[in-house]
């Protein structure tokens, strides 16, 4: 199992770098974002290569977080679009480790709970596969998702600006969906403008 934070987008509604927005503490947006993952779970974070401040943010971070498993991926497909993006990450991962599941998250979801990614993980071994896990917050579905080894391939098919959320809308995959409700609304929140951002701060 390993989780993979989606952050090379260009946050073109947000008039600025979104992930590097600084929150209460004033530290940037992804630091909180990544500190609700669980400390022995592998992460990797894919970025875009024409961002050098956040790339810098978060190598600082990984030499000074607890969990030495955390690792920065660099998409050159990035300009091309999330689906690009997407299917770049999990044919490195897939090359590198045979992985019963991947759980996806975007980088501007910094309110999911640390419970939450535990809770998912653990109904993960316990459905085995072949399988989609989504949270829900009263019948809603938010993220992170999570997919099994034999779900996986299909994400390598994605391209374009299209993530897996269309792909996860077809009819045909209802069957293979497993819906977990949460108490918990932040699988539902992420920032986009910065209204939202200047909301959530007051």
């Amino acid at each position: 199992m390993v989780w993979l934070v989606l952050a090379a987008g260009r946050s073109s509604r947000f008039n600025g770098d979104k992930l590097l927005a600084p929150l209460r503490d004033g530290r940037p947006l992804i630091l909180h974002t990544l500190e609700k993952l669980p400390q022995a779970t592998p992460v990797y974070v894919i970025t875009r290569p024409d961002n050098p401040a956040l790339i810098e943010v978060l190598v600082k971070h990984f030499r000074q977080s607890p969990n030495q498993a955390q690792h920065l991926l660099v998409c050159p497909e990035a300009p091309l679009g999330m689906g690009h993006v997407i299917a770049w990450s999990i044919r490195t991962l897939r090359a590198q480790h045979n992985l019963d599941w991947i759980g996806i998250l975007l980088g501007d979801m910094p309110f999911v709970a640390p419970q939450t990614f535990y809770d998912l993980q653990l109904l993960a071994e316990r459905v085995g596969q072949p399988f989609i896990i989504t949270p829900t917050f009263n019948g809603k579905r938010g993220h992170p998702v999570l997919f099994s080894h034999a779900m996986q391939l299909h994400l390598e098919n994605l391209s374009g600006d299209v993530g897996a959320g269309h792909w996860l809308r077809d009819p045909g995959l209802a069957a293979m969906i497993i819906r977990h409700e949460v108490d918990d609304p932040g699988i539902l929140d992420d920032i986009d403008t910065r209204e939202q951002l200047q909301s959530y701060l007051a």
